[in-house]
């Protein structure tokens, strides 16, 4: 449950762990988690996400480890009942599916290739806050 990259830093100085899960959404960001994967890698450790969010975190922790890291797997929530791809990715006007053979497909479309729910977005909307 570590999410701070300064506790990552002392983990892998350490040489703590032979594998490390932080999560895009929780830990640095891309801008974060991009420079820490290389070190992770050179120590001879593994770089995979440990990702239990929403459609959009898995998306998200994807396209890092397919643009960033040499990660054997992602790791997210797939059974029932709370880890159904409806359920994970209500948000999305499409959930993300996995392949019988276990791989996500990307695609191509731009930015994380998701397109989000417009009418559920509102319809769970419970106001909003202005600051001046």
């Amino acid at each position: 449950m570590n999410r701070e990259l300064a506790e990552f830093e002392v983990l892998l100085e350490a040489q703590c762990l032979d594998r490390y899960q932080p999560d895009v959404a929780l830990t640095g960001g891309f801008t974060g988690l991009h420079g820490l994967i290389p070190r992770i890698e050179a120590a001879g450790a593994v770089f995979t996400p440990h990702t239990w969010g929403n459609g959009i975190v898995l998306a998200a922790n994807c396209h890092l480890v397919a643009g960033a890291a040499a990660a054997p797997f992602v790791e997210f929530p797939f059974d029932s009942p709370e880890g159904t791809p409806q359920r994970r990715d209500y948000i999305l006007a499409t959930p993300i599916e996995v392949t019988s053979d276990g791989w996500i497909e990307l695609g191509d479309a731009p930015g994380f290739g998701i397109d989000l729910d417009i009418e559920r977005l509102a319809a769970a909307e419970t106001g909003y806050r202005t600051f001046t």
